[in-house]
């Protein structure tokens, strides 16, 4: 994608070059009239008229062959030592154009410093205008958008102040790549539409043609494929009608690109092979090439493999040239790429490894990117996962690295916009002050006057009248203020009852609808609820808005403490809120950065309600574009962290003043004129914030969209990360319960997590269950005419479980002997999170076998007499202990744990000797034992010591294990 835009650029550029060297002379375009020039040279003796020779040389050859324009430069400089001539001007500027050609834009950038030194310095504007837009040009093209923007900005007033239009339209230019540099796509659009105004008015369609192709460019980069595709077919037509061969390729590609994110596969190809044959006419091996590889994604598309393979090998051979060959690096990492995305992975490993391709093939961040990612998905393909570990890290950092560079891009572009405004603002603030300072003198004038005439009576009178008068208005003011508070009290308790009071109904409604749509399949009927169900909300948001600010004029909020799964809640906003940005065209996005735990502990209900405001107002004022939420990391202290959460759109943006405004809880004139609703959403969200010591910061210009961020403190949780358990078929979930609400409750938070679902609520219905093996069993610890030991082994009898199902307890109360197949114990109330976080870290565990295996445990007995059995018996219950105590220490020794892997294994202990081996290697692994396998150790030891009982009893008799 770079190399194409480079070559689009560097053609487009070199034309408005051309037509601007054009006004200031005439160009010599034919070989005869250059070889006339050449021959006086060699017959002329007289100095003057050689370095006048020399100068013109340099101009005619300058695009023809920039090396020998170059070599006639150095010739002048050589024989003459004036450096403040116009001669000398016109040199320089050869220079920096035929540096530009070699593609030496470091060296050109130098030569243009040369030329502004001499503009400034003769106060020639013209040539100042010149330098500076050269430089401009170098920087951008160098990857220094940033350095290059004030640069540009300044030949933008020099041609303002001029009030030329060929320059203006030049650095409109030239300033639009700029910002698409910066990626400031809607500056860039703009910037390009007033130039293409200005060449309209001038009627000159080789500019018109020029800037049309650099919206169609730019419209595209922005996602606005229709308008971009309008843009390319009028620049194309243009082009066309100018018979101008050698640029007509670049934009038949230029209208393919546009055509296919619009899936229009076959009109792209056509205009494809019109651009293959244009750049084949005119001997233009790149964009060759580049047709040749848009028409090998479409042959992977259409699953023409054979075809695909064809066109990169015509790729490697247009391109076999040493000059070329960075280039055919690029296309082949582009066909790689390719492969990828239509599974071609056996093809994409076998031309991956023939072409040994290098990190430092490559320069550019986004190429670098592509490169990383290929070797990660070649290294997954050859199960080499170090090596695609180590890639996919190069990966991340270079997105976090890109995303950085992005937001540093787009940030210099709001500051740039907001120094404008800003100066605007201090030059009306610095009039209004002068004006106040002029009345505040007359005003004095006049009191002095005034005081003069007066007599000391007459000022004794008015001072008592004033002093009585104020007193009375002091203590009318204060009855006024005590009888607005206690108004304002019983409105908010009048609040506080009716939001409550609707509240209760509206969850009803959203029950009813959520169970209706799980009933419905039609698909227009779903649609209806979907819509009714965004309504309650919309409406459930307002009451919200409003019960918190009337909590918060009653004293401070106190935010709870809840394990919140940050991607999961950005992901449930995602879902409740993408349908109203789609509704709009626009794009809602969300991400979590890699240093952000997945698992915090905050208030949840807080941070949903200020991400719902922010994201509610950014759908609102934005019209195109997309919206974007974001987490990061801002410190960490052990297990206290402070989190940025960041919502950025492309909407209509806002002043400094509207933003100063907004920041106040002033509603704005956009607010009013949209009918945005009360306004309530970032009062609270200012209110909510001040209290708990943070604030909303507001970055915005007009045109560029707003970004509003805020923090919060919060802690990590010391539960796992939840993740979606359903996964190798074992997600098969029995529940036994006798309660309704509590089955049914069960049963749909199950069925949201992944799991197919089977109820039952008494023993006779567990013997006519149907007949198939569940992976999780969730059962009450008593039902009406069974318990929990009575119904697994009734589902053992039945077959329907077996050694791998994992039994939760659902019990609300503390249970004292556990059957020995309970894998963990869920206690009632629960919530989501809960019960989501237990069966994720039940199915991080292995399969753990039997309790014990019964026969060998007696068989190892009967050799033994009473003493050795006494003995025997000791030396467990001390091995056992000492398993209790090491689990109470905060760093247990998994020596410990390795002795007793064999010894109870030999005993017949089967699942404590397959928990100490999982504690042994997670202590070797982590340095740390996670708070589920100790919960699972403490309760097989507790089974176990059981079990040793009743073994080491007179005439043990032990149940299955």
């Amino acid at each position: 994608m770079a190399v194409k835009l480079f070559f689009l650029w560097l053609g487009l550029t070199l034309g408005c070059s051309a037509a601007a060297q054009g006004q200031s002379q005439p160009e010599v375009s034919t070989a005869v009239e250059r070889q006339q020039l050449q021959h006086q040279l060699l017959q002329s003796t007289d100095q003057a008229q050689r370095l006048s020779l020399l100068v013109r040389l340099s101009e005619v050859f300058v695009t023809q062959d920039p090396a020998l324009s170059l070599s006639y430069a150095q010739q002048w400089l050589q024989s003459s030592t004036d450096r403040e001539s116009a001669d000398y001007h016109r040199l320089l500027l050869q220079q920096t154009t035929a540096y530009m050609l070699q593609g030496n834009y470091q060296q050109a950038y130098q030569t243009s410093l040369e030329t502004e030194r001499l503009a400034r310095r003769q106060n020639d504007t013209k040539q100042l205008f010149n330098a500076l837009r050269r430089q401009a040009d170098n920087l951008n093209r160098l990857g220094q958008a940033d350095q290059a923007l004030p640069k540009a900005l300044e030949a933008m007033q020099i041609a303002i102040d001029a009030n030329n239009s060929v320059p203006l339209q030049i650095i409109r230019y030239d300033l639009a790549h700029i910002y698409l540099n910066l990626y400031a796509y809607p500056q860039a659009i703009q910037i390009a539409s007033d130039g293409l105004s200005l060449a309209m008015a001038g009627d000159d369609s080789n500019r018109q043609a020029n800037f049309l192709h650099l919206l169609a460019e730019a419209s595209r980069l922005y996602q606005q494929y229709q308008s971009a595709e309008d843009f390319a077919r009028k620049a194309l037509a243009l082009r066309l009608s100018r018979q101008e061969q050698a640029l007509t390729a670049q934009y038949h590609l230029s209208l393919a690109r546009s055509l296919l994110p619009q899936n229009k596969y076959q009109e792209a190809e056509q205009q494809l092979q019109l651009a293959l044959s244009t750049a084949q006419q005119v001997g233009n091996p790149i964009e060759q090439a580049d047709a040749q590889q848009s028409l090998a994604w479409l042959d992977l598309y259409f699953d023409r493999t054979a075809a695909a393979n064809s066109r990169y090998q015509q790729i490697r051979q247009l391109l076999k040239a040493d000059e070329h060959q960075a280039n055919l690096r690029q296309f082949s990492l582009s066909h790689l790429t390719a492969l990828l995305e239509f599974n071609q992975h056996a093809e994409a490993a076998a031309l991956y490894q023939q072409l040994q391709l290098n990190s430092t093939d490559f320069t550019e961040p986004q190429s670098l990117l592509e490169y990383w990612t290929v070797s990660a998905q070649v290294a997954g393909f050859h199960q080499n996962y170090p090596q695609a570990y180590a890639a996919a890290d190069q990966v991340r950092q270079l997105q976090q690295h890109l995303f950085d560079d992005r937001i540093h891009k787009q940030a210099l572009v709001i500051a740039s916009e907001q120094h404008k405004a800003l100066l605007e603002r201090e030059l009306q603030q610095a009039s209004q002050q002068n004006q106040l300072a002029q009345l505040s003198q007359q005003h004095q004038k006049n009191m002095l006057l005034l005081l003069s005439v007066g007599a000391c009576l007459a000022l004794a009178l008015l001072l008592s009248l004033f002093y009585h008068k104020s007193r009375r208005n002091r203590l009318l003011l204060q009855k006024q203020q005590e009888m607005a508070q206690q108004k304002i009290a019983v409105k908010n308790e009048f609040i506080a009852t009716l939001g409550h009071e609707i509240r209760t109904p509206l969850q009803g409604i959203d029950a009813v609808l959520t169970q209706l749509l799980s009933e419905t399949t039609q698909a227009d009927s779903q649609q209806k609820i979907l819509l009714a169900r965004r309504s309650v909300w919309s409406l459930d948001n307002i009451i919200n808005n409003i019960l918190t600010s009337s909590r918060l004029d009653y004293g401070v909020y106190q935010p709870l403490e809840q394990h919140v799964v940050l991607p999961e809640l950005l992901s449930r906003l995602h879902d409740l809120l993408e349908p109203l940005a789609s509704n709009k065209g626009l794009k809602l996005s969300y991400s979590v950065a890699s240093t952000v735990p997945e698992l915090v502990v905050l208030d949840e209900n807080l941070l949903t309600q200020l991400l719902t405001n922010l994201i509610s107002n950014a759908v609102k004022y934005t019209k195109q574009g997309e919206i974007e939420m974001r987490v990061e990391l801002l410190e960490r202290q052990a297990s206290a962290l402070t989190l940025l959460f960041k919502v950025r759109d492309t909407g209509v943006g806002l002043t400094t003043l509207q933003v100063s405004q907004l920041l106040r809880g002033e509603r704005l004139q956009q607010q009013r004129s949209l009918q945005a609703g009360p306004g309530l959403g970032m009062l609270v969200c200012q209110r909510l914030l001040h209290q708990l010591g943070s604030a909303l910061q507001i970055h915005s210009a007009p045109g560029l969209g707003t970004e509003v961020s805020f923090e919060l403190k919060c802690q990590v949780s010391d539960v796992w990360p939840s993740r979606q358990p359903g996964v190798d078929g074992q997600n098969q979930a029995l529940v036994i319960e006798d309660d309704e609400l509590c089955r049914i409750s069960l049963q749909q938070t199950l069925t949201q997590l992944g799991f197919v679902v089977t109820t039952a609520s008494s023993m006779q219905q567990i013997q006519h269950l149907p007949q198939q093996l569940w992976a999780w069993v969730f059962l009450d610890g008593q039902l009406d005419d069974a318990d929990a030991q009575q119904s697994i082994e009734q589902l053992k009898i039945q077959g329907q479980v077996d050694e791998n199902s994992r039994f939760v307890l659902v019990s609300g109360t503390a249970q004292q002997n556990l059957p020995p197949q309970i894998s963990a114990v869920l206690m009632k109330p629960w919530r989501r999170e809960q019960l989501q976080t237990l069966i994720v870290q039940l199915a991080q565990l292995p399969p753990l076998g039997p309790l014990y295996n019964k026969d060998y445990l007696q068989q190892s007995l009967q050799t033994l007499n009473a003493e050795q059995r006494q003995a025997l018996s000791t030396k467990v219950r001390d091995q056992l202990d000492s398993l209790t105590q090491q689990l109470s220490q905060p760093s247990p020794d998994p020596k410990l744990f390795h002795r007793m892997i064999g010894s109870l294994g030999q005993l017949g202990l089967i699942r404590l000797s397959q928990l100490c081996r999982l504690t042994e290697n997670q202590l070797l692994q982590q340095h740390k034992l996670e708070p589920l396998l100790a919960h699972q150790l403490q309760l097989c030891l507790l089974q176990s010591k059981q079990a040793i009982e009743l073994l080491f009893a007179p005439g043990p008799q032990l149940p299955p294990g």
